[in-house]
């Protein structure tokens, strides 16, 4: 919410997406192949080759911090693109969620909405003041520990890259290139 890091579960391949994305992909749902799921979930962007990142940290003992710090601007030119495609996502929103992958199909059961998410209450308030963390709660309630999160855009001048929609690279310390 404040440029703070996440923690994230090491052994699990993870989807960084646009909140509006990941509601496309639920009302779209009747056109995935749950087997192929990565794949025709790409394809029902067919107007932006990068609709989300998808990464893997490797098992390791300890939690792995996701910072903001970590999402910089992305260049199709850049080596790194070659590299890792699959690290480059485009966000219009700005509101991310990063999910293990396992826990995407349940998300999509469970009608994901964009306008759910940030239909804060006012006995949130002041603590949930962009998202509802009722709803969320409820939508993570069977995930595992540090196996989804949030990144909300810390905006301007706020001394990160990730300042709202574009076109991104997640740069991993687990990376060669990072």
């Amino acid at each position: 919410m404040n440029g703070e890091g996440l923690q994230l579960a090491p052994g699990h391949v993870y989807w960084l997406i646009d909140a509006l994305y990941l509601a496309e992909i639920v009302e779209e749902a009747a056109r995935l192949d749950r087997h192929e799921l990565v794949e025709s979930a790409r394809r029902l962007f067919e107007w932006n080759p990068t609709p989300f990142a998808r990464f893997e940290l490797p098992a390791a003992n300890d939690l792995y911090e996701l910072r903001v710090a970590d999402i910089v601007f992305g260049d199709e030119m850049d080596p790194a693109y070659a590299a890792q495609p699959l690290h480059y996502f485009s966000t219009d929103a700005a509101v991310l969620l990063v999910i293990a992958e396992m826990y995407v199909p349940l998300l999509i059961e469970r009608g994901f909405t964009y306008e759910a998410l940030l239909e804060c209450q006012p006995s949130e308030q002041p603590y949930h003041e962009s998202f509802s963390g009722q709803y969320w709660q409820q939508l993570t309630t069977k995930f595992a520990p540090h196996t989804a999160g949030l990144i909300y855009c810390p905006g301007m001048n706020a001394g990160f890259d990730f300042i709202g929609s574009g076109f991104y690279r997640l740069r991993l310390s687990t990376s060669p290139e990072a």
